[in-house]
């Protein structure tokens, strides 16, 4: 047997070439760990003594557990935290109401989750007697502290944070109801807030759940329309408010993006994100490792992982997000503007209703239907039908309602009022679309005239009857036409519904009135109210 000398291998040294005892030719051992605590505050890299932690060690982590701990049981001082928020300059705390929840004690609090939702026979007759002295319908935001399972929390941050946001607020036209703190508190009870004093949303600044690092964190949770019962899937949350994490001015700056894309959309939750931060997203390529000898403290490259679609030409600038709410459908002009032919008081008041919400980019071309301007040729030979509503984008001729809705739905798909291609909203949102112009109207129209309707196998409703039964079972389902989710449909029928049942041509059942009443409180609709009287009033 061949045996290979010692030195077959180049650059390998023998026991001969390297005592032992020459401790110089050992690398240094590389303590990755202690390297990677200046990323984290976990307890990471804490050092040993035998098998045991450092003293000091071990004595933080009882301080950090009997902090927690405090977090937890302590009480709110309520006098403490008025003194804060008027110190802090929101007026609200000289007006504040100061409620209980269901939980008497803190130890019901903790041991039944459920008394901590609901609010005290007292607390409740005394927001019910609150609104029946102010007189007031209601308010657009009702913003209510709780102690949670960190009354520190809320305690030091609280009155900062309203500071921040009501400075934003102020430069909007909201109107708050009384501020209110409420002791042994859990996130939901804001619902039965909001709903006793009519507020349509409920903002909740509470005490989060203290981790060993965190005990002072607070969450905010933000729901549209609340009322007692509703889920989690409902609320939007911003959590880990706190020096050591979110700041209180981004924290408001978060919410405030939320409270006016919420009131622009009237809706909260699951189908409400914040894009209010960057399009692009950070990451990180895998193939290296910061752990690695040479690697630390090198940058990499950002990846972008985020799709956008320019639409920008001589117009502004538009970018149209690919989310799950967004249509699906890809817009090869390189410009969104567009002209809508209107007449004051028709049937293109719900277009420009429409395009309020979109926040298109539009111009108007008012016609005068008391001159007869639309039967004229120059309007005739943009739609020889002589009907508005008609819009123009480029070269490209709209009109029918039912096509000008799901069209310029798809056009601004960033504003999230038409249900993606394949989300399961589609199929009931070109079904509903297309439900108003060929049952609806027809119904309506041979009703209003006296007509005898064609026979149930021809006509293209059946018979009223079915037809109105159809449409309220399926508002009944609500509070939109489908059901969570503020969609296009909704300015199309709820400003239809509101001329019809107007002129009487349709009953007011409750549940036609309730959506009326609803798709009402939109900005969009007082603004376009407004803008037609203006117009007719010219036209005069």
């Amino acid at each position: 047997m061949n045996t290979p000398p010692e030195h077959d291998s180049p650059g390998r040294q023998t026991p001969v070439d390297a005592p032992a005892d020459d401790a110089s030719l050992v690398p240094p051992a590389i303590d990755s760990w202690h390297h990677l605590r200046q990323f984290t505050a976990a307890r990471i890299a804490l050092g040993r003594t035998g098998v045991s932690l450092p003293t000091d060690a071990h004595l933080a982590f009882q301080l950090a557990h009997a902090r927690a701990r405090d977090a937890v049981h302590l009480p709110l001082n309520v006098p403490v935290l008025l003194r804060a928020l008027s110190g802090a300059g929101v007026a609200a705390a000289a007006n504040c109401l100061v409620l209980d929840s269901a939980a008497g004690d803190r130890l019901s609090y903790l041991q039944r989750p459920d008394l901590g939702r609901r609010l005290s026979d007292a607390a409740r007759d005394s927001l019910v007697a609150c609104r029946r002295s102010r007189s007031v319908a209601g308010y657009d935001l009702a913003l209510v502290i709780g102690d949670g399972l960190s009354a520190r929390a809320v305690t030091e941050h609280a009155a900062p944070f309203l500071a921040a946001l009501m400075a934003l607020l102020a430069q909007q036209n909201w109107s708050l109801a009384p501020l209110t703190i409420v002791r042994q508190a859990r996130v939901a009870i804001g619902d039965d807030i909001g709903e006793l004093l009519g507020a349509r949303m409920v903002v909740v600044l509470i005490g989060e759940r203290p981790g060993l690092s965190s005990p002072d964190s607070m969450g905010l949770y933000m729901t549209w329309m609340p009322k007692v019962g509703l889920t989690d899937a409902r609320r939007n949350c911003i959590s880990n408010v706190r020096p050591a994490g979110l700041d209180v001015q981004s924290a408001a700056a978060k919410l405030h993006y939320l409270l006016t894309q919420a009131r622009r959309r009237q809706l909260s939750g699951v189908l409400l994100k914040d894009d209010s931060g960057s399009t692009t997203l950070q990451a990180t390529p895998p193939a290296t490792s910061f752990l690695l000898p040479g690697e630390r403290g090198k940058r990499q490259k950002p990846i972008s992982t985020r799709a956008t679609i320019a639409l920008a030409d001589s117009q502004p600038a538009h970018t149209a997000r690919s989310t799950a709410q967004s249509s699906g459908v890809f817009m090869q002009s390189t410009s969104r503007h567009l002209t809508l032919f209107h007449c004051p008081n028709t049937r293109s008041t719900g277009v420009l209703i429409l395009l309020e919400e979109l926040q298109a980019d539009y111009e108007l071309h008012v016609l005068n239907m008391k001159t007869g301007e639309q039967r004229g040729a120059a309007y005739l030979a943009i739609n020889p039908m002589g009907k508005v509503p008609a819009v123009l984008h480029g070269a490209a001729l709209v009109t029918e309602q039912a096509a000008l809705y799901l069209y310029l739905a798809d056009l601004y798909p960033e504003a999230g009022l038409a249900p993606g291609l394949t989300d399961p909203l589609r199929g009931p949102y070109l079904r509903w679309m297309v439900y108003y112009a060929s049952c609806f109207e027809p119904a309506v129209i041979d009703r209003s005239q006296k007509r005898e309707p064609a026979p149930v196998g021809m006509s293209p409703y059946g018979d009223f009857d079915t037809m109105l039964k159809t449409l309220t079972d399926q508002l009944a389902g609500g509070p939109y036409m489908l059901g969570e989710r503020f969609t296009a449909l909704d300015i199309l029928w709820g400003t239809a519904l509101g001329w019809i049942t107007k002129f009487g041509l349709v009953p007011v059942t409750p549940v036609i009135e309730r959506y009326v009443e609803l798709i009402n409180r939109r900005p969009s609709i007082a603004t376009t109210r407004a803008k037609d009287a203006e117009l007719a009033a010219a036209q005069a």
